[in-house]
Parts: C-alpha cells; structure tokens; sequence
C-alpha cells in the first residue's frame, strides 16, 4: 500500500516575526524563517515523522519550484512534481501583535498539466493505494478540477480517495463518493453542506450528503470522517 499526496498549488512560506508592527512605516524582523508549504506536502511531513511511505505529486515552476524541490529532497520525502509554467508561490505569514497572511496566486496550471498529472499517477496506482488532494486549486482550472481527476483516477480498482479542500471544489468530488473528507466547519457550511447552530463547536456528529460523519474538534478545523465506508454507501 502507497500513499500519495497531491499539491497543485505548493508554496515556499516565508514566516517573519515583527514585534509591534507599525502600518506604513518600516519594520524590522526579530525573526524569520522559509520553509515548503502546501497542505499535500505538510501531510508527507507528517507521515515521515510516523515512519509511513508516501509520495508527493503537484506541480511546481520556475526558481521558486527549484527550491521547493530542494526543500523537499532535504526533508528525505520521495516525489515527483510536474514543472508547469510561470513561477510557484511565496507566501508571507507575518506574526506580531496579531497575525496576517499574504498568499500569493502561484504557477500557471493547465488542463494539460492535469492531465499529464492523472496519467503519470495512473501508471504508480495499485489496489489499495490511498491519493489525498489537499488544500487550493489554481482558480483558471475550475471547481471540477479534483473531481475530474477522481475520474480519470477511479479506473483503478479499489484506490482510496482524501479529499482535504473548502466549497465546491470538495463538493464536487461527492459524487464520486471519496472514502475521506476534510473540510472545515465553515467550508462546509458556504457550500450549503450543513447550517450551523451557534453550538457548533460541541456537536459530536452531522447528517450530510455522503452518509454520517464524525466531527473531531481541532484548534482551527475539523476533521470529518465517513462513518460508513465506501462499499456501504454503494
């Protein structure tokens, strides 16, 4: 069993930490720190740090990408990015008094890049292989983009699907019924998923479109789990 996560939007993430930030006017750091980022990437981390196996896919581009690569490899994480074009992100996490976060747009992907992506991941797949789409798409792909490659994906037999995204990108891929999804509280409630009762931080579960689903409180999200399985769900 192999686990492979998919980033389409990776990151290089410069963290600097500015005592009392004044507005218009310069600020020096007290401390800074670059590291890789993007949500597909952050969950190899972890599971390196469990001793599991997995394999990073995205896409990545120009001297940003290089060093996204270089990142990764000194993290001992096994992968294998698509270089697209135009230039991967920084983005600017800016911690003071109060915390602000600066995203930038990232590469061009195209729907070739997609495709070459799910056709690259179809040659890895066995039965019992698990593919997690984490975090942000580029907008020019549309809100399909993770479902369509749930498609192209589900010729294989019995491959598990994880999908961690906000709004319609995660609703989208519903129907094709993936065996776990993460949105958050908030996500789920823009995407019409559930209405949230001013208790919401305490419910222990919620019907939803796929069947029941457990909620864990994090301190800033929720994990949701299907409690019924795939073949249940059929």
């Amino acid at each position: 069993m192999m686990i492979y996560t998919v980033t389409f939007n990776p990151s290089l993430d410069y963290y600097l930490k500015v005592n009392n930030l004044k507005l218009g006017a310069v600020n020096r750091s007290s401390a800074e720190r670059l590291t890789v980022g993007g949500k597909g990437i952050n969950i190899s981390r972890q599971l390196k740090n469990l001793d599991d196996t997995s394999v990073a896919l995205g896409f990545v581009a120009g001297f940003t990408g290089q060093e996204i690569r270089s990142e990764i490899e000194n993290l001992g994480l096994k992968h294998d990015l698509i270089e697209v074009g135009g230039r991967s992100r920084i983005n600017v996490k800016l911690k003071s008094t109060t915390e602000t976060d600066v995203n930038a747009t990232g590469a061009h992907v195209t729907a070739d890049d997609v495709k070459k992506l799910a056709t690259e991941l179809k040659k890895k797949l066995a039965e019992g292989d698990y593919v997690i789409i984490s975090g942000n798409a580029p907008a020019d792909l549309g809100d399909e983009v993770y479902a369509d490659l749930i498609y192209e994906l589900d010729e294989v037999d019995n491959v598990n699907f994880v999908v961690d995204a906000c709004g319609k990108l995660l609703t989208e891929t519903l129907k094709y019924r993936p065996f776990l999804i993460k949105p958050t509280l908030c996500g789920m409630s823009a995407a019409g998923m559930v209405t949230l009762p001013p208790s919401a931080g305490r419910l222990a579960g919620l019907p939803v479109t796929t069947g029941l689903m457990a909620l864990t409180p994090l301190p800033s999200t929720y994990w949701v789990m299907p409690l019924l399985s795939r073949t249940m769900l059929t």
